[in-house]
């Protein structure tokens, strides 16, 4: 069996929650985004250790259409840091 080492990552949730609605505001034409939103309850924190010289990290967003309240159609997003996780994986099935 062989093994070799490929790069994978290893995700951890960095926020509460976050949503994306249509933009009802966007006209054809112009430079409006389709959709607007926020993540709410970022925690900082875990971001530093995540961070490269300059200060940035990279996250991951994963989403999906979902309702609110309201019946109103939206996309829910999963906010999540991406560290590097450099175990060993085999190509042995599952």
């Amino acid at each position: 069996m062989s093994e070799e080492t490929k790069q994978k990552y290893r995700y951890e949730k960095v926020a509460k929650k976050g949503w994306l609605y249509h933009n009802a505001d966007k006209r054809e034409g112009d430079n409006k985004p389709d959709y607007r939103g926020k993540i709410v309850g970022l925690i900082v924190e875990d971001l530093k250790p995540l961070t490269d010289e300059e200060g940035n990290a990279t996250l991951s967003l994963s989403g999906w259409v979902e309702e609110d309240q309201k019946g109103e159609k939206r996309i829910g997003l999963s906010v999540q840091s991406m560290a590097v996780d450099n175990a060993p994986v085999t190509d042995a099935p599952f």
